[in-house]
């Protein structure tokens, strides 16, 4: 059961509210939706605190008890002390802390007062009155709570999934003390050592109240095990992945399995996911920082700055690169594992495996994607990389730093000679931080020859049997690099809404499976706004089976789907820059 907070109180504590849109349901099935919740510290005066959330609602419950209990001195323990020393009072409930919780609140002592129903309970907050009363008041009218979680899927998540792209171009700034302090550890901490960089985790608390996380890990390990003995396959990948970290040093067994004193130690789960549009990984290991034991725990995930985002906007880079006669793609091989841990916060980033049945302690050497601060530290890393090259290569360094997206290399150039020159000097420029470009991709079949002359990997390969062999992705889109256009990848949504739901959640999720940084699908998603539009004006719950006239629009709309395939982008470098303006 959840804990609840009212929200005057929760403002009264100037407590940082976060934007949810949950359902709870309590007695006869009455519902209200919870639109905040907050996470805050239970505490008593001395030896007890835990870390909880709630959710915040506008009001608890009545007055308890609703009436004040005429209740005899004989019947109040004497020399102990209670959790409200005027319970029989009537008194306004401002917190209720959810049944999870009950047995930590508990402690060992119980008072029965003779002559009387009352019991008095140990607890944390001290004697916690129980039982009832022979007041006539009391009779008028007894009350009890109950509440229960309806439904916990976040739709606020599908929400912001959706509307995101609305506002590419303009970013809500992170805080300045979020920016000041993730930007003064990291430059203060970086080193360049061994043709790498050597990065520090942006603590932004004091890890002593990281909780490490051991048990979680476990047994998430033992239900890989499981998984593995239905999968022999999926354990020799996985097997041969954390041979070939080990191998190259991107882990490396705990030596000493007691925890250090003087550094913080988190364990973190993991498991595998699968890419099938992947040229080179089917299965990648995932790493999951955000675990922690119970929600009133911490994660590794919640003790680090995540940074601010040193990315140039997806618009930008995609524009740009629809601007370039010669375009080219490029990524950087196992980006985040290129760069090196700081030593002092390597057990931070513990893993559990088993060999022969025998239970193993890992920890990384390198810095680890999942981990909250990683995008930043990866890129931050870059661009003080570029700074060494900027006078030798100023034009490629420019390039580098304006058209990198995380591990992403999306750019080109207007005439061969220069394609070549960034691509080759590019390809070096990252080498020297153990960062190899791979998977070079281009428009240009002359320039995929001089590729293959200086040595640059040629992905791609022609395929007449699929149009699709031909295509790449780029940021989330599909690119025809034969005949050069951009696509809007629709197959998730199309397997989306081959079950015919007909539902305000339904229809939510599913838009909410496209991604047009370009706009490209605009008039086609702005009706779906105005059925969504309509949704909220009639206050149609989430799952409610659509009115029969927005039901018709939404399957009309659906019909329309598998078209979006055909829509390609426009080749705007004929379109701006054509080759003989007199003719065109």
């Amino acid at each position: 059961m959840c804990s609840f907070i009212t929200t005057e109180f929760a403002d009264l504590l100037q407590i940082k509210k976060e934007k949810i849109s949950i359902a709870v349901s309590g007695l006869n099935s009455a519902k209200i939706n919870v639109s905040s919740r907050v996470c805050t510290v239970v505490s008593n005066k001395s030896d007890f605190e835990m870390r909880l959330e709630f959710l915040c609602v506008p009001k608890i419950s009545s007055m308890i008890p609703i009436d004040s209990l005429q209740i005899p001195k004989e019947h109040l323990p004497l020399n102990i002390k209670l959790a409200d020393p005027y319970f029989y009072r009537p008194g306004k409930i401002d917190v209720l802390l959810g049944a999870e919780v009950f047995y930590q609140l508990l402690r060992f002592g119980q008072l029965e007062m003779p002559n009387s129903e009352l019991k008095f309970q140990n607890s944390v907050f001290g004697f916690i009155a129980t039982g009832s009363t022979s007041n006539s008041q009391s009779e008028k009218m007894k009350y009890t709570h109950c509440g229960l979680i309806y439904d916990c899927s976040d739709i606020g998540n599908d929400i912001k999934k959706f509307w995101q792209l609305e506002s590419i171009g303009i970013k809500d700034d992170p805080s300045c003390n979020e920016v000041d302090q993730s930007l003064e550890i990291f430059e203060k901490t970086v080193r360049y050592k061994d043709n790498r960089y050597e990065v520090e985790l942006p603590w932004k608390r004091d890890w002593h109240e990281l909780n490490e996380n051991y048990s979680i890990a476990k047994k998430r390990l033992h239900s890989l095990v499981r998984r593995f003995k239905k999968n022999p396959d999926l354990n020799l990948q996985y097997r041969e992945t954390l041979h070939d970290y080990e191998k190259n040093g991107i882990i490396e067994k705990v030596p000493n399995l007691e925890n250090p004193i003087n550094k913080p130690v988190f364990y973190i789960p993991h498991q595998p996911v699968f890419r099938d549009e992947s040229s080179t990984t089917k299965m990648r290991i995932v790493f999951d920082a955000s675990s922690s034991r119970s929600f009133q725990h911490l994660s590794l995930n919640d003790c680090l700055w995540p940074g601010p985002n040193l990315n140039s906007n997806i618009f930008d880079i995609l524009i740009n690169f629809r601007l370039n006669k010669f375009a080219f793609i490029s990524d950087i091989e196992k980006a985040f594992l290129q760069l090196t841990l700081a030593e002092k916060d390597r057990d931070a980033v513990r893993f559990l495996w088993t060999e022969n049945d025998t239970l193993q302690v890992y920890r990384f050497n390198r810095v680890l994607f999942g981990v909250r601060s990683s995008p930043f530290l990866l890129s931050a890393s870059i661009k003080t990389h570029l700074k060494k090259f900027h006078d030798e290569f100023p034009t490629t360094t420019e390039c580098l730093n304006r058209c990198f997206y995380v591990d992403d290399f999306i750019s080109g150039a207007d005439s061969l000679q220069d394609a070549l020159e960034i691509s080759t000097q590019a390809v070096s420029i990252m080498d020297q931080a153990s960062m190899v470009l791979r998977k070079w991709t281009t428009n240009s079949v002359k320039l995929r020859q001089l590729w293959i002359r200086e040595g640059l990997e040629n992905q791609l390969q022609d395929n007449p049997i699929s149009p699709r062999a031909n295509s790449t992705k780029v940021l989330g889109m599909l690119w025809n690099t034969v005949d050069d256009y951009l696509i809007v990848g629709t197959q998730s949504l199309v397997d989306s809404l081959s079950n015919n739901e007909n539902t305000k959640r339904h229809l939510l999720r599913a838009i909410g499976k496209i991604f047009d940084p370009l706009g490209l699908l605009s008039p086609f998603i702005i009706r779906v706004k105005c059925i969504l539009q309509v949704l909220w004006m009639k206050e149609i719950s989430w799952d409610e089976e659509l009115p029969p006239d927005i039901q018709k629009t939404w399957c009309q709309w659906v019909s329309e789907v598998p078209h979006l395939s055909e829509l390609k982008s426009l080749d705007m470098c004929s379109v701006l820059l054509p080759e003989n303006p007199l003719t065109s």
